[in-house]
């Protein structure tokens, strides 16, 4: 997510669709922000979709074990879903409680990270609020 002025020529895949999404920006992260990072996103609660199907993800997410990509997801605030190939088991969507302060925590920690400008019809889901 983000304005046109902040777009940049990388885009990033929304699957299963077979769509992509422009870039607003990027970061890398190692170490103890990537520690910091992995600690929000594992404990994110599972949960059943919402009605909404969206799937308007304010962030990708990419990570890599050394040069190799081994997992990318899109991940959506509003429908409460991210998207993950997993193979050889098969791929599907999973669903996560977007209202609960864990998931809440995570988009703050991104927006503090990576900050972006959301249409103002579409408040942001945070603790901030």
């Amino acid at each position: 997510m983000g304005t046109k002025e902040q777009q940049t020529k990388e885009t990033f895949p929304i699957r299963p669709y077979g769509t992509t999404e422009p870039v607003c920006g990027s970061i890398t992260l190692t170490g103890e922000k990537l520690d910091a990072f992995l600690d929000l996103w594992r404990w994110q609660s599972p949960a059943q979709w919402r009605q909404a199907l969206c799937h308007d993800p304010a962030y990708g997410f990419r990570l890599y074990r050394g040069t190799k990509l081994v997992a990318e997801t899109s991940v959506c605030w509003h429908c409460s879903n991210f998207y993950v190939e997993v193979w050889p088991f098969g791929s599907g969507w999973y669903g996560f409680d977007a209202d609960s302060k864990i998931a809440k925590d995570l988009l703050n920690h991104c927006d503090n990270m990576l900050p972006y400008a959301r249409p103002k019809d579409t408040p942001a889901k945070s603790s901030k609020e």
